[in-house]
């Protein structure tokens, strides 16, 4: 995105990015079963909870923001992944990479 800001973008990219949202959120929610995430700047989490309002409730339930501790990460990661499968670094038992 190097170069791209959101004033940098015409009437016509915004309009086609919507739609594709729209498509995907209408007709695709099933590729997405949780995202978490992990490390974000406290900024992110600001940003996040600003956008909040303007997500599709089914799709907010799948978000996660978790913070950065060792507690926070396997606290939320652990339930849904396996800690044979979830590095060490995020709380798991895994070699990691």
């Amino acid at each position: 995105y190097l170069g791209v800001g959101l004033g940098s973008r015409d009437a016509k990219s915004k309009a086609a990015a919507n739609e594709a949202t729209n498509i995907f959120q209408s007709h695709y929610p099933e590729l997405l079963y949780k995202k978490f995430f992990v490390n974000v700047p406290t900024i992110m989490n600001w940003i996040f909870w600003a956008f909040k309002p303007l997500l599709p409730a089914a799709t907010l339930a799948k978000m996660s923001v978790v913070g950065t501790g060792h507690h926070a990460l396997s606290k939320a990661l652990l339930p849904v992944i396996d800690a044979k499968e979830l590095p060490e670094r995020y709380g798991g038992e895994a070699a990691g990479w």
